[in-house]
């Protein structure tokens, strides 16, 4: 059964669904207008997308910006993430080079949470998330396929791998191909939140899997990504925050 954690202010799988908005700016220009639009929404939890940057900088330069989304965010927990090509993302990294940020963004106080694709070097993962520990931060595993959404069996192992190298929160974000898809994620959802004290966060993509996306309370997602206007989605099918926290509040 899902164990709620604390992280600063915010209490992660207790009560209705937290909602999370990811800041996707190219630049820190662009980046600081967002957080300060982000923070009139007043959301749970912040995301930066760090694979939306035009180029990846060299770490000081990430640091910065980092520092600086900590201090707009205030104690808003932050997690921060550079999503793969592979998995969804925005910019190409070499393994080496992805761990190696990884490595670095573990020891930085700026961040509370951060995600770590599962589908990398189980050793140099679990490393990583020695350090972020040590640190005293969150290591969130995650898996995405933005083609299909697996079978359970690959699901379940997936979950069990990200046991295994300690990560404190699992989660899950795959394409449906039809409404079964949708309504098997969120089965499987709610037989994982029953059977690990690690928070879950699932979600299928697209329009077709909204549905997902609001119905945390039944399935045991813990999270939902909301998206700063409509035109301003970090995943295909994010409902804008305004109007999810609506929803929310509708059918808690």
């Amino acid at each position: 059964m899902t164990k709620p954690i604390k992280i600063n202010n915010t209490l992660l799988g207790s009560g209705i669904p937290k909602i999370a908005v990811s800041i996707t700016g190219k630049d820190k220009l662009q980046i600081i207008s967002q957080v300060n639009q982000i923070m009139k929404l007043a959301p749970d939890v912040v995301e930066w997308r760090i694979d939306y940057l035009s180029c990846i900088p060299n770490y000081e330069y990430l640091h910065s910006i980092l520092s600086k989304i900590r201090q707009l965010t205030k104690s808003i927990p932050l997690i921060c993430t550079f999503r793969s090509i592979a998995e969804g993302g925005n910019y190409h990294l070499s393994e080496q080079q992805y761990l190696k940020l990884l490595s670095k963004l573990s020891q930085d106080n700026s961040l509370d949470i951060l995600d770590i694709e599962i589908n990398h070097d189980t050793k140099l993962i679990s490393k990583v998330i020695q350090q972020l520990h040590a640190n005293q931060k969150l290591a969130l595993g995650s898996l995405h396929d933005f083609r299909i959404t697996p079978d359970n069996d690959f699901i379940l192992n997936k979950i069990a791998n990200m046991q295994a190298v300690s990560a404190d929160i699992f989660k899950l974000a795959f394409m449906p191909t039809n409404s079964q898809d949708v309504l098997r994620l969120m089965t499987i959802t709610r037989n994982i939140a029953d059977s690990y004290d690690e928070p879950i966060i699932t979600m299928s993509m697209g329009a077709l899997g909204k549905t997902s996306r609001i119905s945390g309370n039944t399935s045991g997602s813990v999270l939902t990504f909301g998206s700063l206007s409509q035109h301003n989605e970090s995943a295909p099918g994010q409902i804008c925050v305004k109007n999810l926290k609506n929803i929310l509040k509708t059918i808690q």
